[in-house]
């Protein structure tokens, strides 16, 4: 038996996120041994892991079925000459939002965006995840130039909960700044200043090697239920390494300890 940090993420009031992995105890008097660290495989994975999972769970406590998802395109018309010409474009197009939304009395809407290109015709559009405080429709009446013609396709769609959230959607604006980081060296990713941060708590338990055994070989989770009774155990999530390989658990060789990240649900809420 040893002890354990649980890192808890909670995403609203229905998702959670565990992030678990071992205490290093400070060594005994006498005993001048250094504290036990992750090796930097693990530790890698780890913040790669915590960058991705960050956008999921931004997403899953600041919005609910009520919001939307949109999507802005353009035309040849209107196509922006560079991806800063479009970054501009959708800028000046949150700006009239915002605007809208104080005219109205309205709270400031929260939203999150990233600009890219398309898989198969490379074009250039944006997508944001915005709160509901305004209509479908004035959303697309906002996507017009100053001659009132629109600037290309708009969808707006309202956010599909499941028992994951949307992390679809999360996954798809993590491609997308993963991308742009790649070609510019940059990150392009938007998120207004009125977006909470998922409150986080720590706690120190003990697991026994038992346990921990059936949590590696994923045949049983009861250990966790007890201590969520209110969720349900949705699965591991998985680190991903140097070699692009996937795993739901990592051993980590120097400290005996393993490193585990589960997700939980309350179920029916997205029903």
């Amino acid at each position: 038996m040893r002890l354990y940090k649980f890192n808890e993420y909670y995403c609203g009031e229905n998702y959670l996120d565990v992030q678990i992995y071992p205490e290093y105890l400070k060594p005994r008097k006498g005993n001048r041994k250094r504290k036990a660290k992750p090796t930097s495989e693990v530790q890698n994975a780890l913040n790669q892991n915590n960058r991705d999972r960050y956008v999921c769970r931004l997403l899953n406590h600041n919005f609910s079925p009520k919001d939307y998802w949109v999507t802005l395109t353009y035309d040849d018309a209107h196509l922006p000459y560079s991806f800063d010409a479009a970054e501009k474009e959708v800028n000046n197009y949150i700006r009239r939002i915002k605007s809208l939304a104080k005219k109205k009395n309205l709270p400031a809407p929260k939203i999150v965006k990233v600009t890219g290109y398309g898989e198969r015709r490379k074009r250039i559009h944006s997508h944001l995840v915005i709160s509901g405080e305004l209509a479908a429709v004035e959303l697309k009446n906002k996507w017009r130039d100053k001659n009132g013609e629109l600037r290309g396709r708009i969808t707006v769609d309202a956010l599909e909960f499941d028992k994951f959230g949307v992390e679809k959607l999360a996954n798809y604006i993590i491609k997308h700044i993963n991308e742009n980081k790649r070609r510019s060296g940059k990150s392009t990713y938007y998120r207004s200043r009125n977006l909470e941060e998922p409150m986080k708590k720590l706690a120190v338990r003990r697991i026994t090697n038992r346990e921990v055994e059936d949590i590696r070989t994923c045949t049983d989770y009861s250990v966790f239920e007890k201590i969520y009774p209110e969720y349900e155990f949705i699965r591991p999530e998985y680190y991903k390494d140097e070699s692009t390989q996937e795993r739901a658990v990592y051993f980590n060789e120097h400290n005996g300890g393993y490193f585990f990240l589960l997700r939980f649900y309350k179920p029916g809420y997205w029903k």
